[in-house]
């Protein structure tokens, strides 16, 4: 079984493409073969880690390569897993998006 931060890292990776593709976790799960909702959940929390075969079928109901929903990269910035986890939650958004974030934390830093 796979380390808990490699689970926490794939489970948000699948979050994360789940709804840039506009899916609920439902749609999802009926697109890769009748996946129940539940366990889509388990995934994404790291709460369970799907087989190489699920991780296949989630990405191909997801529209994208499976190499790109394990893509976990070699060095994230920290070992901290709720920094890992704001990484891979910015992964992948618009600019302005991820530049709106950083106001928000620089904020937040300066308030103490």
């Amino acid at each position: 079984m796979n380390s808990p931060s490699i689970g926490r890292r794939v489970g948000s990776r699948l979050r994360q493409l789940r709804k840039q593709a506009g899916l609920t976790q439902s749609q999802l799960g009926s697109r890769a073969g009748g996946i129940a909702a539940a366990e889509i959940s388990k995934f994404e929390n790291a709460r369970r880690s799907p087989c190489l075969e699920t991780l296949e079928r989630l990405s191909h109901a997801i529209g994208v390569p499976m190499s790109e929903l394990v893509d976990i990269g070699d060095a994230l910035p920290t070992e901290e897993p709720e920094l890992q986890d704001l990484v891979l939650r910015l992964r992948g958004q618009p600019p302005e998006q991820i530049r709106r974030m950083v106001a928000i934390l620089d904020a937040l830093i300066d308030a103490g």
